[in-house]
């Protein structure tokens, strides 16, 4: 994996990348990283995650992320 020290430790630049494809000029990445994709899924998680820590600041108790998303 290349170490990028761009914004974000590169992340920005593979976001445009993966989305708009190579920039001119530049090549598309072939890296393990340029396979990297969130879907809707990962994307739930991730808001459980803040949202517990927001609850857990609040309350002072610890959260539990698989309680919250139980549906």
């Amino acid at each position: 994996m290349k170490v990028d020290h761009a914004g974000h430790g590169g992340g920005d630049r593979r976001l445009l990348n993966s989305i708009f494809g190579a920039a001119d000029g530049s090549e598309a990445e072939t890296d393990s990283t340029s396979n990297m994709a969130a879907n809707e899924v990962d994307g739930a998680y991730a808001l459980a995650v803040g949202l517990a820590a927001n609850e857990s600041f609040v309350t002072g108790k610890q959260v539990d992320c698989e309680e919250m998303l139980a549906i």
